[in-house]
C-alpha cells in the first residue's frame, strides 16, 4: 500500500484501476463487495493523507 501510494490515490479518484484491484486481491474483498470499499477507502484517503498512516488505516479495516 505505502509502495504504491500515489497510483493507488490515482485509481481511487478514477473508481478503480490496477493498483486498486490488486489491494483488494490482497485484502480478500470480493467483487460484489468492492465498490463499498472504493467508498470506505476514498473516505479513508481524505483524512489521511500520508502513506503509512492511510495504510494502516485500510489494513485495520480489513485485516482482521
Amino acid at each position: 500500500i505505502v509502495g504504491h501510494h500515489t497510483s493507488l490515490m490515482t485509481n481511487v479518484s478514477q473508481g478503480g484501476g490496477e493498483d486498486f484491484s490488486a489491494l483488494m486481491g490482497l485484502l480478500n474483498i470480493e467483487k460484489d463487495q468492492q465498490a463499498d470499499a472504493l467508498r470506505k477507502i476514498r473516505a479513508l484517503s481524505e483524512v489521511f493523507t500520508d502513506a503509512p498512516t492511510f495504510a494502516n488505516q485500510v489494513t485495520a479495516l480489513y485485516i482482521k
